[in-house]
C-alpha cells in the first residue's frame, strides 16, 4: 500500500546525526511507500557538525538517534543540542529514534517539542519510512497553524485599530451633542417641530430618566440576533417620548451605547455592529419623527384659529 506525501515536494533533504551511519539505501526503499524519495543526505556524528551543516544548507529533515549505540549522546547534551536548534529558528522537521525510550529522554522530548519515536534497532527499522511521513505531515500541520495564527492576529489588530477609529469617531459625535446650547422656556426644551405645551411632553423637572444599561441590553440584543428576527425599536422609541427624551438626548445615549458594544465586541466586525446599531437608531428617530409631526399637525389648526383676524 503506497501512502500520499503529506507535503506537495516529493524529495527529501535529511540530516542525520549519530554514532552510525543510516542504511540509506534501505531508508530510500521505505520513503518510496510514502511516494517520496531522497534527494540530498547528510551525515555527522557530532552536535558541532550538525548546528554548523543547519546553519549552512536547509534540511527538510533532521533525524537523531539516541539508541543504545549512541554511547557519546547523553541526556543533558542532548537537551542543550535541541534547545540550541529551536534558538537558531531552524525550520526544519525533527524527529529522535530510540531502541529503548526512558522517562528522562521523553521527558526531554515534551519539553522540547521534538517527536520521539521508540524503534527496534532505531532509524534501521524497517517502518522508518511511515514514521518520517507522519512526523512530516504533523510538521506541515504546525506550520499552516502558526501560519493562521499570525494571520489572526494581524486581522485582531487590524479590528482593533478599526475599533479605535470608530470609537474616536463616537466620542467626537457625542462631545459635539453634549457641547450644544439648549434653550429652555417655561420648563419645556424647544426643539423644532415639537408643539410648545404639548402635554405629551413632560417638563424637564418631571422626565424620568430611561438607565442606560436597558438601552444597551436592548441595543445589543438587535446587533446581535439573526437578520430574519429583528424586532423593531418602536417599543424603545415609545418610552423615549413617554419620558420626554429629546432626539438629541437619544443620540447621546446611543454613542454611549455603541462605544461600550465597539469596545467590547469580538468576533464581528466593529463595521457589521454600526450597520445594525444605525439601523436600530434609525427606527426610533423615525418613530419619534412621526409623533413630532402628528403633533404638530395637531397644534396648526388651533394657531391659526389665534392668527384669523376678529370681525
Amino acid at each position: 500500500m503506497s501512502l500520499e506525501p503529506a507535503i506537495p515536494d516529493q524529495t527529501l533533504c535529511v540530516l542525520a546525526w549519530g554514532a552510525r551511519q543510516p542504511d540509506w539505501v534501505v531508508l530510500d526503499q521505505q520513503l518510496s511507500r510514502t511516494a517520496r524519495q531522497l534527494r540530498q543526505i547528510g551525515w555527522v556524528q557530532t552536535p558541532q557538525a550538525m548546528l554548523r551543516s543547519l546553519r549552512c544548507e536547509a534540511w527538510d529533515l533532521l533525524l537523531i538517534s539516541a539508541c543504545e549505540w549512541d554511547t557519546s549522546l547523553s541526556v543533558p547534551e542532548l537537551s542543550a543540542v535541541l534547545q540550541a536548534i529551536r534558538d537558531m529558528g531552524v525550520p526544519s522537521a525533527l524527529l529522535l529514534v530510540t531502541d529503548r525510550l526512558s522517562l528522562e529522554l521523553a521527558e526531554l522530548c515534551a519539553l522540547q517539542a521534538c517527536p520521539c519515536r521508540e524503534l527496534a534497532a532505531g532509524w534501521f527499522n524497517p517502518a522508518i519510512g511511515a514514521v518520517i511521513e507522519s512526523v512530516l505531515l504533523h510538521h506541515r500541520t504546525e506550520r499552516e497553524l502558526r501560519v493562521l495564527q499570525q494571520q489572526e492576529c494581524l486581522r485582531q489588530a487590524r479590528e482593533r485599530e478599526e475599533a479605535e477609529r470608530i470609537l474616536t469617531r463616537q466620542r467626537t459625535l457625542l462631545t459635539g451633542i453634549v457641547a450644544q446650547d439648549r434653550s429652555w422656556r417655561d420648563g419645556h426644551f424647544i426643539e423644532s417641530g415639537i408643539p410648545e405645551g404639548t402635554s405629551r411632553f413632560p417638563t424637564r423637572e418631571r422626565m424620568q430618566v430611561v438607565p442606560e444599561a436597558e438601552y444597551l441590553r436592548q441595543l445589543q440584543a438587535y446587533v446581535m440576533a439573526d437578520v430574519n428576527r429583528l424586532e423593531g425599536a418602536s417599543g424603545q422609541a415609545t418610552r423615549f417620548l413617554e419620558q420626554g427624551w429629546t432626539p438629541r438626548e437619544v443620540m447621546a445615549c446611543h454613542l454611549r451605547a455603541v462605544e461600550l458594544l465597539v469596545s467590547g465586541q469580538g468576533i464581528r466586525s466593529s463595521q457589521h455592529l454600526l450597520q445594525r446599531a444605525d439601523l436600530f437608531l434609525l427606527e426610533i428617530l423615525v418613530e419619534m419623527a412621526e409623533v413630532y409631526r402628528l403633533g404638530a399637525n395637531a397644534a396648526s389648526p388651533a394657531e391659526e384659529k389665534l392668527e384669523r383676524p376678529v370681525d
